[in-house]
């Protein structure tokens, strides 16, 4: 019964993944699910460029830095799309768990579709 509720609570997590497009703009909370050189897979299907510029926090609010990303953290991501898919990430917060549908209640810096 335990792995039932569990099972379940994983894909509800992953069905409520907050992404919003906007005039080539993208905001998106997942995990990530791998490293790829200069680039997290996020949702084990994004692929999410990190650049010099790209500011990293902690979910209160303290920088962090791209040293801190790492598989199996939770994110929430803005940045540009490129014409590949792939996204310009210009701000990463590492938070201490999935977000939901209600994230931009609980962290104030969550952009809502």
């Amino acid at each position: 019964m335990r792995s039932v509720v569990l099972i379940t609570a994983i894909i509800l997590v992953f069905a409520s993944v907050c992404k919003a497009e906007e005039k080539g703009r993208r905001y998106m909370t997942g995990i990530v699910s791998g490293l790829d050189g200069a680039a997290l897979v996020v949702n084990e299907r994004h692929r999410v460029v990190l650049t010099y510029s790209t500011g990293v926090w902690w979910a209160s609010g303290m920088q962090a830095g791209q040293y801190d990303l790492d598989t199996g953290k939770w994110v929430y991501v803005e940045g540009a799309v490129n014409t590949d898919g792939s996204i310009d990430a210009e701000k990463i917060y590492i938070l201490p768990g999935p977000a939901g549908r209600k994230g931009g209640r609980k962290y104030d810096f969550i952009q809502s579709p």
